[in-house]
This record gives structure tokens, sequence and C-alpha cells, in this order.
């Protein structure tokens, strides 16, 4: 399973799990009636509000970061020679993660002692210059690295890095498969990166619960559809397909066939493909774990939290 993956799902729920539970901590999150009792929990709400919007993004981008360097470190064994990378990808493992060395090199410089800086310099120039013999490797700096914040621009470039264009759209149409529609994804993408400068540097940003809910969930649909996009490229060029490699593989044809797991009267339940009750739970952990082991190839499992928040998957 992917590390960045099994990171960000536990990300995600624990972020569902503050949303979903106001209840049992006095609504923490909810703003109270405008009275001077309750000045001090509305002030408390919306500093942990803007913490969450932060923590939303934030999540959200360093998973995007972490995944698609995870696919790029593939390359090397899809494409045995640097020479048969198609150019863009040339340029991305050489002179875009040169740049994206630089800025990370940059920081370090102000926030670590001079022996990090050159070790870390040493380490990470070695694989640009491994594009010169017949074992080439990959940096962990060669997506997203070469500004603060990545954005939806930044994500459609390198999915066509991936021949994988029109990327929002398609975004869209998976959202729609597993029942999460979002109707503008690239939109909401911007929303939530505002959201999080918002709420990070302006002193009595306000971001309304309900702001706060819908973009999580936008969020999480999101993320889901950039892994399985990214991994099914990967297994496409893995197969030599053609029309991949020219960009003209036809998704919206393809859409994945689908597990789910649903929160229904108390207990989790694990759907089949065919829509037949297969497992029952009282834990969620556990009903995940079975499912993902149980999962037959080519397909994929989508785990619905208790208010409808996707909140784990598997690909196949």
């Amino acid at each position: 399973m992917s590390n960045s993956r099994q990171e960000y799902l536990q990300r995600v729920q624990a972020i569902t799990h503050c949303l979903e539970n106001q209840s049992l901590y006095n609504g923490f999150i909810n703003d109270k009636s405008l009275t001077p009792e309750n000045q001090m929990h509305n002030l408390q709400a919306q500093l942990l509000r803007n913490g969450l919007a932060i923590s939303i993004f934030c999540y959200l981008e360093d998973f995007i970061k972490g995944r698609i360097n995870e696919c790029i470190s593939r390359l090397s064994s899809l494409y045995t020679s640097f020479n048969q990378l198609p150019k863009l990808l040339k340029m991305r493992l050489t002179y875009l993660t040169l740049e994206g060395i630089t800025k990370r090199s940059a920081t370090l410089k102000n926030n670590s002692d001079e022996p990090a800086l050159i070790s870390f310099i040493q380490n990470e120039v070695k694989h640009i210059s491994s594009t010169l013999s017949n074992n080439y490797t990959t940096s962990n700096y060669a997506f997203g690295w070469y500004k603060e914040n990545i954005n939806a621009n930044d994500i459609e470039t390198i999915f066509k890095e991936f021949f994988i264009n029109d990327l929002w759209r398609k975004i869209q149409a998976l959202s729609s498969h597993i029942n999460s529609p979002i109707i503008d994804p690239k939109s909401d993408f911007t929303r939530i990166m505002k959201n999080r400068h918002r709420a990070a540097h302006v002193a009595n940003a306000q971001i309304p619960i309900t702001d706060l809910s819908d973009l999580a969930k936008s969020c999480f649909v999101m993320a889901f559809s950039i892994d399985y996009l990214i991994t099914t490229s990967l297994k496409l060029i893995e197969q030599s397909n053609q029309d991949h490699k020219n960009s003209n593989y036809n998704f919206s044809s393809n859409l994945p066939t689908l597990r789910k797991v649903e929160f229904e009267t108390d207990k989790w339940k694990s759907y089949s493909s065919s829509g037949h009750c297969i497992k029952v739970e009282n834990s969620f952990e556990n009903i995940f774990n079975i499912s993902k082991q149980r999962l037959p190839s080519n397909q994929v499992l989508i785990c619905f939290s208790q208010q409808n928040f996707l909140q784990g998957w598997e690909i196949k």
C-alpha cells in the first residue's frame, strides 16, 4: 500500500471524527448564540475551525505531493532507460527536480546546520546525475517543492506529463461515479486553498462550519480521484497502452468497478460490486482491513463515514 495514502487516510479519519462528533465535545467548533457568556466559546470555536481549515488543505497538499512523487519513483521500472522517457518527464527528472531541490535547500539553509544542508544537496543531486547512467533514480523533490504551495494548475501540469488531459473534468466524472458529485472540483480546490491562506493570515477570519464540512467532503473525494487517476496511469504505462501514451485513453468509458463500506443501522457493512452485503462489523477499522484484503484485482474499495464523508479507499 502507498505510504502517502495510508498516512493521509489516518488524517482524513481524524478530521471526519472531529466534524461528526460535536455532541461528544459540547459543540466545540460550532458557534453558540451571541451572548456574553458564550463569547469565549465562540472565540475558541473560531480558532479551532481556522485550524481545521489549515489542516484540511495542508493534508491534501502533502498527500498529492507525496503520492505523485511515489509514482514518479516508479518511472525507472517502467522506462528502463532515461532516454525512453517522454520529453516532459525528462524535464521533470532534471530541471524541475533541480528547482525543487534548490527551493528546499534555501529552506534548510535557514533552519538547519551546515552539514545537514550539504548532505541534503549531495544526496538529492545524485538523482539528477544518475540520468546519465543506465540505472537512473528519482528524487522525492521532483514535484511540488519549487514554491510554497501547489495550485490547481500545478496539478493539471503533472497529470499531463502522465498523459492525462482534462484532469478536473475526469475528477468530476469520478465523483459522480462514487455518488459524491463535485460540480466544479477545480474551483473547490482553489476555495480550500484560499480558506487555508485566510485562516493562516487573517486574524479575524470566520469560516462557517457548513463551509468547512462541505469543502472537507470535496477535498477527500478529490484526493481519492487524484490517487485513482495517477495509479491507473502507471498501470496503463506498464501495459504499454498506446491510447494512454497518446493521451487518448477514455477514462469515462472505463470507470472503476466499486466495492463499498457504509454505516447503516449502527453497523459497518461491506458491499460487493453487485450491491450484496458480504460483511458486517462493529468496528470501521476491522471492516476496512478485511475489505481491503478481499478486494479483487482491478476493483476499487470506497468507504463512507456515518455522515457520508469518504474516509477510506483502496485501489487494486
